[in-house]
């Protein structure tokens, strides 16, 4: 719809105003909120609702506004685009002249010179209009000339409230709302008043703290009690009107989007399966924006699918103005220089960390920390975890107004994103000086794209340049003697030159992973702006060139460069270098001696197997290093110069041969781990001095026995001491480490006994220890101890039989579990007394026995157990299942599920084995358990059914073929004794 109108013929008066408008423009918001106010008092207003009008004016509409008293004309930056406004105004400008109608112009986001000399934006779309409409343009031009020297309202001037007299009147209006009194006269009285009643306010939209002043006074001079709510776009005036609490509004869920969505696109109908993808893909680009679901169902409500399709394509490149006009409210409320920097966000920064923001826009000269917290502010961004983000709707609207620079020549405009745009500008060489930044998705390119170096040459204001995706497209034979000077955002994937010859001294952060350079420059550069080099993955790349000019480095990542075989010296000398990413580098055989920079905070040598030397290292801000398969066989003793380490990974060093005393020295250590190091003989005696360790794992190396201090370790909750094939003993010291709760000591070949074991240990793991004989006589009284003495097949089963026989018997459960015990054995417990062969058993509930004394009768849990056998011996030893249970009740001749229970976990067994597992009643959690728990006869008699307990094994990547229950059985755990449960036959 391009306007509205009021009145009807002019001798009726039906109408008295009549109002002209650009519905794309001003419908949904300006003109309806017009139409509203005009209409609640009393004034008959005619608004064409027509939504799909042409370029001619009907002649009912043209007598409509002849028959009008007032014509109101809002010009907004698309009324000029639509020849139906543009004869209306002439209409409305003839009854003027011809019978003194009065005429109101409205300028609604647009500079009146504008409108006066067709020129800026509004200009360009009158301009369209040229070639169809020749022979009326001139009276066009005229009639808007002259409606604009008319006087009338600017709609920024109405927004400012706070400036015109309208604010005395409104504080009056407000005060005497408040105080009940409809005669205020001295306000400063009145609001004396006021700070003695407690109130509840509500101001929206506000734009500046003054305006709450003016109307209310100082907010901490209102009644106790008082609650006055503000909304704004702006953070900073809640924060001048001292706000105690800032709340801000989060995206709708995809739910509550969902719903309100389809209640504009389909009327509250039921939504058409057909259009349920269209749907998806609508609701995701608003983004639990409430306007943009309101405006885009409105717009594609009644519309086809091919419709939906093609208008959900268009917004790819040119967002809804709509929901673009009213985000852009805070956008126009910005100055020139914060304009540019969200611009630049929204084009090439969105997700970068906050410091290369910052380091970016000081390599211009450019002082911008005051401009992100003002962005921050006004909702424009957010900074999470030291990442800058914008809403993607927000990102499209800092496009469209790039976009709107130079509408028909892409190569004119300061930021190109859209690639079919880029493409043409690369292609066919239409760079110019306006451009100051390119970012290129390459996924989207439908072919290759032949770069002229030339086009870069033109491109003297490129300031930021980036071709990203997971193939490159764009082909160039040289960059040489391109002169990117200014360019302070480099980052091309799959860069396609073994060289990058380009003098780029005021680079910021230069990315080029998985680039087929070999090198990057002979030179020295004085690179004193760049913060970042990222040359991930690029395979080919055998050497670095010197960057001693390169004092501000902060991050040098490598990581999967497999030929590089050297770093260069300078880097030693990075006094600011934070991380060093050589990951993988498996050709590198040396680093510089040493590594200068304090303020190294993260190291990654994993994977650089041919590494001999580890460097010393003057930092003391690591906290994490990963030393896993690297080729040296020591490390410096200077390593307890790394105070902060938290976290010590050694794995797959085949030539680790020693370690150094000074590892005691990590006071701040609380992780370490030396897994498969087949060398390593022996452990520091002084290890026992790491008092905040809390887990240690020792595993794969050729230890014969750790040193006695681990029983120092005060803070150890986890200790491996696995696969250590040579391993005889374990330190009996352990016994004192109180915080122990997991011991790990499995396929240990020569361990014969364990040591006795701490107070709170829940979890031993023993498997596999061939050679164990004998059990500690502390493992008795560990009533909820997890034990997995699987394949321990020179195990005394007797003595194991009265271990358990006594966990079982003594224990009082307080509804805790003992989480289970698996050993060699082919044979239920006798203390079972449902048990059977195969991998079920029957239960039934008949009347209860007699009472038992009180308190030896309190159901506390399950005890489930199993005999598990493999009939394929030896090929399964990476073979991995579980064991489970389900309880079903048969009714009507039918079994049906009630409940299942996970018992355990467990790998390939050289000989029939026995599960006993022990589940609680908080654990059980089923009817079942609760009938017998019950104290109501009525509940018991309704439970006098026969159950099954049915055993069963899985294996999540494999069948379960050769593995099988032969026995099975269950019984029931309660307190104090083994008397039976009060209402269970048996």
């Amino acid at each position: 719809m391009d306007s509205s109108s009021s009145s009807s013929p002019r001798n009726s008066n039906k109408y008295e105003v009549f109002l002209s408008f650009k519905g794309d423009d001003t419908r949904d918001n300006f003109t309806s909120h017009l139409y509203s106010a005009l209409c609640q008092n009393k004034i008959e207003t005619f608004i064409d609702n027509d939504l799909k009008r042409g370029d001619e004016i009907s002649q009912s509409l043209l007598d409509t506004i002849e028959a009008s008293t007032i014509s109101i004309v809002i010009f907004s930056e698309r009324y000029a685009s639509s020849g139906c406004c543009l004869d209306e105004l002439l209409q409305i400008l003839e009854c003027k002249h011809g019978y003194g109608q009065i005429v109101i112009p409205v300028f609604y986001r647009v500079d009146p010179s504008h409108v006066r000399r067709q020129t800026g934006n509004f200009g360009d779309f009158f301009s369209k209009l040229e070639e169809r409409f020749p022979q009326k343009l001139q009276r066009w031009r005229n009639a808007l000339t002259e409606a604009a020297n008319l006087s009338g309202f600017d709609s920024h001037v109405i927004r400012d409230a706070e400036e015109t007299d309208r604010i005395k009147d409104l504080q009056k209006q407000l005060l005497s709302k408040l105080l009940n009194d409809g005669n205020v006269r001295n306000v400063r009285f009145q609001l004396k008043r006021l700070a003695r009643k407690k109130v509840l306010v509500v101001f929206d939209d506000v734009n500046h703290s003054r305006q709450i002043e003016s109307l209310i006074g100082r907010l901490d001079q209102l009644a106790s009690g008082s609650r006055v709510i503000i909304t704004t776009r702006d953070k900073q005036v809640l924060q001048n009107c001292w706000a105690s609490q800032i709340y801000e509004m989060k995206e709708l869920v995809y739910v509550d989007a969902h719903k309100l969505f389809c209640q504009y696109a389909f009327r509250g109908a039921h939504l058409d399966a057909s259009y349920s993808k269209l749907t998806h893909k609508a609701i995701k680009y608003a983004q639990g924006v409430p306007l943009a679901l309101k405006v885009l169902g409105r717009h594609l409500c009644g519309n086809s699918k091919e419709e939906w399709e093609s208008a959900m394509r268009k917004l790819e490149v040119i967002p809804d103005v709509e929901i673009q006009e009213v985000l852009k409210i805070s956008y126009d409320s910005l100055d020139d220089s914060q304009k540019n920097v969200f611009l630049d966000i929204a084009f090439f920064l969105k997700g970068e960390r906050r410091d290369v923001v910052i380091s970016f826009f000081d390599a211009i000269g450019f002082e911008v920390k005051i401009e992100l917290s003002v962005l921050d502010g006004k909702s424009l961004i957010t900074c999470l975890d030291n990442q800058i983000r914008m809403h993607d709707l927000l990102r499209e609207m800092g496009r469209e107004i790039v976009r709107k620079e130079s509408i028909d020549h892409s190569g004119k405009r300061s930021r190109l994103w859209y690639h079919k745009d880029i493409c043409e500008v690369l292609k066919k060489n239409k760079g110019t000086e306006a451009i100051k930044g390119i970012s290129l998705d390459m996924g989207k390119a439908n072919s290759e794209i032949q770069i002229n170096p030339y086009t870069f040459s033109k491109m003297t204001e490129l300031r930021f340049l980036k071709f990203y995706g997971s193939e490159n497209k764009c082909m160039v034979s040289s960059l040489e003697g391109v002169p990117f000077t200014e360019v302070r955002y480099f980052e091309w994937h799959q860069y396609p030159l073994k060289t990058l010859d380009i003098h780029a001294e005021n680079l910021v952060s230069l990315k080029m992973p998985g680039s087929k350079v070999k090198q990057l420059w002979d030179d020295v550069q004085n690179l004193v702006n760049l913060k970042k080099i990222d040359l991930w993955y690029s395979k080919l790349l055998t050497k670095l060139p010197d960057l001693s000019l390169a004092q501000n480095l902060e991050i040098l990542d490598l990581g999967g460069c497999s030929s590089l075989t050297e770093t260069h010296s300078s880097i030693q000398y990075l006094n600011k270098l934070e991380v060093l990413d050589l990951d993988r580098c498996e050709s590198l055989r040396t680093l510089p001696t040493s590594i200068q920079s304090k303020y190294l905070k993260r190291l990654v040598l994993r994977g650089c197997s041919n590494l001999k030397n580890f460097p010393e290292i003057s930092s003391s801000g690591i906290h994490r290093l990963d030393l896993t398969h690297v080729g040296i066989k020591e490390l410096p003793s200077s390593i307890d110069r790394l105070s902060k380490l938290d976290t010590l990974k050694i794995h797959d060093c085949t030539s680790l041969e020693s370690l150094p005393s000074s590892l005691s020295m990590f006071k701040s250590l609380t992780s370490l781990e030396i897994i498969y190091c087949p060398k390593l003989k022996r452990l520091p005696d002084e290890l026992g001095n790491l008092k905040a360790l809390e887990e240690l794992r020792v595993e794969g190396t050729a230890i014969r026995r750790p040193p006695e201090s681990l029983g120092q370790l005060s803070s150890l909750q986890i200790l491996s001491l696995s696969d250590n094939s040579n391993l005889e003993r374990a330190p009996e010291s352990i016994r004192h480490l109180s915080k122990l709760t997991s011991l790990f000591i499995s396929d240990c070949k020569m361990l014969q006994t364990l040591p006795e074991l701490p107070c709170n240990l829940h979890d031993l793991d023993a498997s596999g220890c061939t050679s164990l004989e004998a059990l500690p006589a502390s493992l008795s009284s560990k009533f909820y101890l997890s034990v997995d003495l699987s394949n321990c097949l020179k195990l005394d089963l007797s003595e194991l039989s009265e271990i358990i026989k006594d966990r079982w018997m003594k224990q009082s459960y307080n509804y805790a579990s003992c989480r289970g015990i698996y050993f060699p054995g082919d044979e239920i417990l006798k203390l079972f007394r449902y048990q059977s062969m195969g991998s079920s058993v029957t239960l039934e509930t008949p009347p209860p026995p007699p009472p038992a004394p009180a308190g030896y009768n309190k159901l506390m849990g399950f005890a489930f157990c199993a005999v598990i056998a493999f009939s394929v011996p030896d090929h399964h030893h990476y073979w991995k299942g579980y064991l489970y249970c389900d309880l079903k009740v048969k009714s009507e001749g039918s079994y049906g599920h009630l409940h299942s229970w996970y018992l355990g976990e467990f790998s390939y067994l050289e000989s029939d084995h026995v599960f006993l597992k022990i589940i609680s009643y908080v654990e059980a959690d089923s009817v079942f358990l609760r009938s017998y728990l019950s104290d109501s006869e009525d509940l018991v008699e309704s439970f006098e059914e026969v159950y099954e307990v049915y055993f069963g094994i899985r294996c999540p990547h494999s069948q379960c073929l050769d593995c099988e229950v032969k026995k099975c059985g269950i019984d029931f755990v309660y307190a104090q004794d083994s008397r039976r449960p009060k209402r269970l036959k048996y």
